[in-house]
């Protein structure tokens, strides 16, 4: 498999981009377009064009997609930020962006990027939106959600352990996992 991250402005516009992403590739990441802010602009609005159209160009031409992030601390959308909501509200809220994701792509996604980056290189827990709001609770909460969605995707944990692979980063990667 050989993939590459991939954005849905450019094969609208360029079609060279779009001819060498369909004859190189067999594998597709649509990031920025399964960011939180891009998939759920508003409490009330969810906005799958641009990932519909990656998913679509990706079966057209006999690629695998690989969706990311479900839940990460970044690019997140000022109405959730900068909101007044209970942890229980932001919970709801997450739930809901996972699932109501995972299942629009049900079928057409076998694998999906859960969770991404949340240690430091001290191998502490990054101080992101979801680790202030919920705690450590949420990254198992974000699979199990994923999964009841699909129970048939792969779901991964995405981590960035840098140039010391066996320091504390790694360390509390896998304490975490274990």
């Amino acid at each position: 498999m050989i993939g590459t991250q991939a954005e849905t402005g450019f094969l609208r516009s360029e079609t060279l981009y779009a001819q060498v992403l369909a004859r190189e590739y067999n594998v597709v990441i649509p990031a920025p377009e399964f960011w939180f802010r891009r998939v759920h602009p508003s409490p009330t609005e969810f906005k799958f064009d641009d990932p519909d159209a990656m998913v679509e160009f990706a079966g057209a031409h006999g690629m695998k997609v690989y969706g990311q992030p479900l839940a990460w601390g970044g690019d997140l959308p000022p109405w959730l930020t900068g909101g007044k909501f209970a942890a229980n509200e932001l919970s709801a809220i997450l739930k809901e962006f996972i699932q109501t994701t995972v299942r629009h792509y049900r079928g057409r996604i076998q694998s999906w990027d859960v969770i991404w980056a949340i240690f430091d290189n001290l191998g502490k827990m990054n101080n992101s939106f979801w680790f202030r709001a919920l705690g450590p609770d949420y990254v198992q909460q974000a699979f199990e959600w994923a999964h009841e969605a699909d129970p048939q995707a792969k779901l991964f944990f995405r981590e960035h352990i840098g140039t010391d692979p066996l320091g504390a980063h790694a360390d509390a990667t896998y304490e975490l996992l274990r």
